[in-house]
């Protein structure tokens, strides 16, 4: 053989083996994901946050203790936004359940984990309803088969934060949670979840101790707080299609219309937006930085800018013509664009009279007492670049950078420690999502009153905060309230929900281009409330919209206030990152919002 074919050859081989070589190093990674499951049965809903439930195993003989990283990517594979951590340390050869909470934003997202020599991409998240599940008592992660889907006991997430895509539960057994996770549960059935209780293995119902005991009730159908246990008289077997469907699910009703209503549909020539691609975290920070009102010195930047042009011309040509040297001349030129152009950066850069603030808008969801279930989205400008650590009130604190377009320099993490700490450049905008189990002193829920005039009427408690919009739904129409006093009384016969949380705009916003800045920051927070009323009803298609209800008993009241201390946002002062553990947070500067308070209701 010649050498010249020999050369292909032995190139070939070297390849082969390179290659070879890599798949081993990649076939022996220091940690092995699997058994991954994205919310509770596999799918996730769009601008919610939803539990990441996956099993890491140490397969070497060395222990690892370190950080494991959740990431979004773009197609490309970069990063975009920042990163979710977890500590965790795992023996040799042993494995653990790992949870993350991430805020899923856009479709077909590209999720990764990395950790101290090595990485995984999980497999793409899916869109699907709000879940219903089967709790089993084995480890095994999202069972196949059945009419139910399951998911492990073990992984209920002990944060109620994190139960946003979970709308119903099967249980035949009396989990062995620890405190966190009992509490979490019974939040979740508080706020309206649905439990239903079917017979174990032993063909007997389930026995309940400690802060579950609630659960014996006897009866066959009862309430806790909003949410409904309903009792069934089969075990696991006994849940099939026809069963699930006539017994699990609610009772579907046609979409009645009347004639007056009709009349209007026709008339009305109003284009409607899809809901299925409305974007909520969009809309609502879209609108938030709208807010941001930034002032520039432009008398010196036109200034500027004339004198650029004159040192240009005639400046640099007179120069030419005066010296006869073209490196002179190229030189002033040169010389002349590094000058203005640091002009322009320092003048352009920053703004002139502003200063630190916070624009927020929140949803709190009532679970009992005056403690809420809240999600919060906040943009927050700063003059003096930097890292911070921003945090919230409350517990079972959860964070999201809400960003899927760049690189954020920024870390989140998760619990009561909770916390945002994010690089921000001078005079610019961080946005954040977060949700957190917060107390609002004096907003209990209100209370239905009897009324002469045979109206829906209800009574505040004593002390709920001043309140600027008031909107209770009843079977299927919104109707307009108005405080008098401590009670609200309704106004008119009610819009049909289907128009009334119509979306007619592409981001449901419209800019409000004149009047007063104060007068324009009210009217653009009034704007978030239909947002923030659709996102609380988790409808995500118009067909939902159309053919919502809520079911006789119910009522749901929404009331609109400005915001208060428990959802401002705060930041450690001087602090840096994780190690600030020993600093006070304070609320950052200038904050303006508002808080859409949710409550179901027994009528």
């Amino acid at each position: 053989m010649s050498s010249g074919r020999r050369k292909p050859l032995l190139a070939l081989i070297v390849w082969l083996f390179g290659a070879s070589s890599a798949f081993a190093a990649a076939g022996d990674p220091t940690l092995v994901v699997r058994d991954v499951i994205w919310g509770f049965d596999g799918t996730v809903m769009r601008d919610r946050f939803s539990p990441l439930t996956f099993v890491v195993d140490n397969p070497t003989a060395e222990p690892f203790d370190g950080v494991i990283r959740l990431y979004r990517a773009d197609f490309s594979g970069r990063r975009v936004g920042g990163f979710y951590d977890e500590l965790i340390y795992l023996a040799p050869a042993t494995q653990r359940y790992v949870q993350f909470y991430p805020l899923i934003l856009g479709d077909m997202e590209t999720w990764m984990l990395e950790w101290e020599g090595g990485q995984a991409k999980l497999p793409t998240p899916r869109y699907g309803p709000p879940a219903r599940v089967l709790l089993t008592q084995d480890g095994a992660l999202a069972e196949r088969g059945g009419a139910v889907k399951r998911f492990p006991a073990r992984s209920f997430p002990p944060f109620t934060t994190a139960t946003d895509t979970l709308s119903s539960v099967v249980l035949d057994h009396a989990p062995d949670w620890e405190a966190p996770r009992r509490e979490a549960f019974l939040d979740w059935l508080k706020q309206g979840g649905g439990l239903h209780l079917m017979q174990g293995a032993d063909g007997r119902p389930p026995r309940f101790t400690g802060d579950l005991a609630v659960l014996n009730e006897p009866s066959d159908e009862f309430r806790i707080g909003s949410g409904t246990v309903k009792r069934h008289a089969v075990g696991r077997s006994g849940l099939t299609s026809d069963y699930v469907r006539r017994q699990l699910d609610p009772p579907p009703r046609p979409v009645e219309e009347t004639p007056e209503e009709i009349a209007r549909a026709n008339q009305d020539l109003t284009y409607s937006y899809p809901l299925e691609q409305w974007r909520m975290t969009t809309g609502v920070f879209n609108q938030l930085k709208r807010m941001v009102k930034v002032e520039h010195n432009w008398g010196v930047i036109h200034l500027l800018s004339l004198s650029y042009v004159a040192v240009l011309f005639p400046g640099c040509f007179l120069i030419g013509r005066e010296f006869r040297n073209v490196p002179a001349t190229f030189g002033a030129i040169v010389g002349a664009t590094l000058l203005f152009g640091a002009a322009f950066y320092l003048v352009g850069n920053r703004g002139y009279g502003e200063s630190d603030g916070v624009f927020s808008v929140a949803l709190a969801e009532h679970i009992d007492d005056d403690r809420y279930d809240a999600t919060a989205w906040s943009s927050v400008f700063v003059t003096s670049g930097g890292q911070y650590t921003f945090l919230h009130r409350g517990d079972e604190r959860i964070y999201s950078d809400a960003t899927d377009n760049e690189p954020v320099g920024g870390v989140t993490t998760a619990g009561s420690t909770g916390r945002f700490i994010a690089d921000v450049p001078p005079y610019s905008t961080r946005i954040m999502s977060h949700k957190a189990v917060v107390q609002s002193l004096g907003a209990a829920a209100p209370v239905v009153i009897a009324d002469p005039a045979a109206q829906t009427v209800f009574r505040l408690p004593k002390g709920f905060p001043a309140s600027n919009e008031m909107y209770a739904i009843i079977d299927r129409k919104v109707f307009n309230y108005r405080r008098d006093g401590e009670f609200l009384r309704p106004l008119g016969n009610g819009t049909p929900v289907r128009e009334f949380l119509r979306i007619t705009d592409s981001d449901f916003l419209t800019d409000v281009p004149f009047g007063e800045h104060d007068t324009i920051l009210d009217k653009r927070l009034s704007q978030l409330v239909r947002p923030l009323m659709l996102y609380s009803l988790r409808l995500t298609t118009d067909d939902e919209l159309k053919a919502f209800y809520l079911p006789e008993g119910q009522a749901k009241i929404f009331i609109y206030a400005p915001l208060s201390g428990s959802f401002q946002s705060l930041f450690l002062p001087g602090a840096v990152g994780a190690e600030a553990t020993n600093v006070e947070p304070i609320p950052m500067p200038a904050q303006a919002g508002g808080v859409l308070y949710s409550f179901n209701v027994a009528i």
